[in-house]
């Protein structure tokens, strides 16, 4: 209990309150101070928030406590991943995928462009995975996205159709994916009030990752330079 309420308490009891009346007091102050501080957050002006649409949602009962322009279609980006995520540690935990399987980058990996978030795979190399999910969790890489796809569907195209069935059976209505990777296309989108309820299920599954034992360092594939001639004349490197 604050020093404040305790100051509170022994005060009020030296003057012949009985404990009970002040902690009744002490509750009804505590409801009325969140009570204040609700209806603060629900008159505030949509306007003065820098951001398109916005939802704040109450975490524990699911209950949207405001929104603005909440309905807009959006593209989700690396967000998309999460979906990605979600069916290949379904499919572990099924027993259908291991995580000490050693797949072999295919050509797949060359349809990702130099400028998108990567591990830089390369036609050939074999990697675990394991190793592919932490390039896809930690680093987002769009090739590490590919690479599961393709391993768990047989094609990209057709694990795509299997991540819009996983968003109908996880009730994520007005959502269609077109790509993996988090590329923005036409048809690649979701509604933003779907984005929380989803994390929330997609955080649950992602905990199977602690489940899994002696996870190896990331490896280092290999190490680029590129000139960033948009800002400055130095070059950056990129290490995965």
């Amino acid at each position: 209990m604050p020093k404040i309420f305790m100051f509170m308490t022994n005060g009020l009891v030296k003057k012949g309150i009985p404990l009970k009346r002040v902690i009744y007091l002490i509750a009804l102050l505590c409801w009325l101070c969140s009570s204040l501080a609700h209806a603060t957050l629900l008159s505030f002006n949509p306007e003065t928030v820098e951001a398109e649409a916005w939802t704040v949602l109450d975490p524990q009962s699911g209950q949207v406590i405001a929104e603005h322009n909440s309905q807009i279609q959006r593209a989700p980006a690396s967000l998309t991943k999460m979906m990605v995520a979600y069916i290949v540690l379904k499919d572990i935990q099924a027993g259908k995928l291991n995580v000490a399987d050693v797949l072999t980058a295919t050509s797949v990996v060359k349809q990702v462009m130099w400028d998108e978030s990567q591990m830089y795979l390369k036609e050939g190399e074999q990697i675990s995975v394991d190793q592919l999910l932490a390039g896809l969790i930690v680093m987002s890489a769009n090739d590490a996205a590919l690479t599961l796809a393709e391993r768990i569907s047989g094609s990209v195209p057709q694990f795509v159709a299997r991540m819009n069935q996983e968003a109908q059976a996880l009730g994520m209505q007005h959502t269609h994916f077109q790509n993996p990777a988090g590329i923005t296309m036409p048809e690649h989108y979701l509604p933003r009030p779907i984005w929380p309820v989803w994390h929330r299920r997609s955080s649950m599954t992602l905990r199977i990752i602690s489940l899994i034992p002696n996870r190896p360092v990331l490896p280092i594939t290999s190490v680029i330079t590129v000139p960033l001639t948009f800002c400055s004349n130095r070059t950056r490197r990129w290490m995965a």
